[in-house]
């Protein structure tokens, strides 16, 4: 954000957001275009990083405006897309569904301690989706060193709405060949190749799904549900 857009509005959030006079906080804005949407939404959120605070954004076009909003965060905070949903939850299994996969990866990092921006729309939020105690249960991690049974997390991982095939080359897929386990995170653009030596991770590596060679090691990867609806026990 550029020093003009700071001093503009950073100043003056940041003692919005510090009011401890029991007042509420509210900023009426009037007559402002929608160019000036992801401007005046990155100075608000940046406020609400500083103290600590995540930033929900209703508007219609929420695609639009977080692509718009990015660059003027620059990363700090993050932003993500609660997106519409137009599939009943029985309808198919949405494991290859980038809106519900980009719905739980603002679902994770709302329940994070790092503060976010989130951008939906009304309709959006009308519809269910998973509770966060459900969310964090459910959600696989896997780094090196980690011990565990690779049949354990491919069976968590048909629970969480994942397909076992040969090889794992698209979201929402996962392969076990004896101590490799393939899977491809619902959200993440990559997958991943973890190599058991027993029941303990030895190495995790990112690959490429076109030749499965893979590409660079990396210390931990999350493997969140590809459906809101999780059919437990």
């Amino acid at each position: 954000m550029s020093a003009l857009c700071e001093r503009l509005f950073e100043g003056r959030l940041a003692g919005w957001f510090s009011r401890s006079d029991g007042a509420e906080r509210r900023l009426d804005l009037s007559a402002l275009p929608r160019s000036a949407w992801p401007l005046v939404g990155a100075a608000v959120a940046r406020a609400a990083q500083q103290a600590g605070l995540a930033t929900l954004i209703l508007c219609p076009g929420p695609a639009r405006i977080v692509a718009d909003l990015r660059p003027w965060l620059g990363g700090r905070p993050q932003a993500y897309h609660f997106a519409e949903v137009t599939v009943s939850f029985l309808d198919r299994p949405p494991a290859f569904d980038q809106a519900v996969s980009a719905r739980l990866e603002a679902l994770s990092a709302l329940a994070s301690p790092d503060p976010c921006v989130v951008v939906a729309s009304r309709r959006a939020l009308m519809r269910m989706t998973v509770a966060p105690d459900d969310l964090r249960e459910v959600t696989v991690a896997l780094r090196a060193g980690l011990r565990a049974d690779p049949l354990a997390i491919a069976a968590r991982l048909v629970e969480l709405g994942y397909t076992r095939e040969p090889l794992a080359e698209a979201a929402g897929q996962f392969a076990l060949r004896g101590g490799i386990l393939d899977v491809f995170p619902a959200a993440a653009r990559s997958p991943v190749r973890a190599e058991f030596f027993g029941d303990e991770v030895d190495s995790l590596r990112l690959y490429d799904p076109q030749n499965q060679r893979s590409v660079m090691a990396v210390p931990q990867v999350t493997v969140r549900p590809g459906r809101e609806l999780l059919l437990g026990p």
